[in-house]
């Protein structure tokens, strides 16, 4: 029996686009293997999240979670710190960590970031299931960033749950976060009332608001006065060796000169 040479290419071909793909799957699976003690961690801490009875009562186990989940993730993050920013290898390591089903749990893969992700959400469901509980000092700070309390910030932060978590616990876990939120918020503030409407570069219409509510803090210099409290008290709180310090004194030197350096406008939608 004879076989056209157009038959036995489409054969040959065909064998060596499965040769290709197993070739692909083995070398992708070499990959990942150094990365898989992370995702296996990932992968119990959501079997044990995903049966547990969202009642009150259960608002410490949830607690428990959180704090394996947040410490896988620390490990995760380390995986990158080999790598420049944003490099290709984040995308890599990325893939090799993610299951769909972590969405669940407040993760994702940053959109700028390209490295695992985690929004607290964990920490927002225990407050939400008990918000005095003993571990208030960790979950009253969701209610600052609410729906945005991801790596990858938008939307105005609520400032008086910002002020009333400093009241509460000016020592707490996330004191310095909030005194960079506060310091971050009014440096926006003084730039959208020194210079206008566009000043950040983007619409300064979400500040309407809190001005209309707070028309004592309506005035530039009092807004610069603010910001500038808030970053000293960061830079305070801020270990000398921390990387983030001098980039808290740079800011804080721009805002004294009425610059804008690299802060964060809440205003971005």
């Amino acid at each position: 029996m004879r076989i056209s040479r157009t038959i036995l290419l489409g054969v040959l071909l065909s064998i060596a686009q499965v040769n290709s793909y197993a070739s692909t799957n083995a070398t992708n699976t070499n990959v990942c293997e150094k990365y898989s003690t992370v995702k296996d961690s990932l992968s119990r801490i959501y079997d044990e999240y995903s049966t547990l009875p969202m009642n009150p009562k259960d608002a410490e186990k949830l607690f428990l979670v959180y704090r394996r989940l947040d410490t896988v993730v620390k490990e995760a993050h380390a995986l990158y710190s080999d790598y420049e920013w944003s490099s290709a290898q984040y995308k890599v390591i990325s893939q090799c960590l993610w299951d769909d089903k972590f969405k669940k749990m407040g993760l994702s893969i940053g959109h700028y970031s390209d490295r695992l992700e985690y929004s607290e959400k964990l920490l927002a469901d225990v407050h939400k299931l008990n918000p005095h509980s003993q571990y208030r000092n960790y979950t009253l700070y969701t209610e600052i960033l609410g729906r945005n309390i991801g790596a990858e910030l938008v939307g105005l932060p609520n400032i008086e749950q910002a002020k009333l978590y400093l009241k509460e616990f000016p020592s707490g876990p996330y004191a310095t976060k909030v005194y960079r939120i506060l310091a971050g918020f009014y440096h926006d503030l003084f730039m959208s009332l020194r210079y206008g409407e566009g000043a950040l570069g983007e619409s300064n219409s979400c500040y309407e608001e809190y001005i209309a509510k707070h028309p004592e803090e309506a005035k530039p210099e009092r807004a610069k006065e603010l910001g500038i409290s808030y970053f000293e008290k960061v830079i305070a709180a801020t270990p000398p060796k921390d990387v983030q310090r001098p980039m808290y004194l740079k800011e804080l030197n721009a805002l004294k000169k009425g610059e804008t350096d690299s802060v964060i406008n809440w205003c971005t939608d």
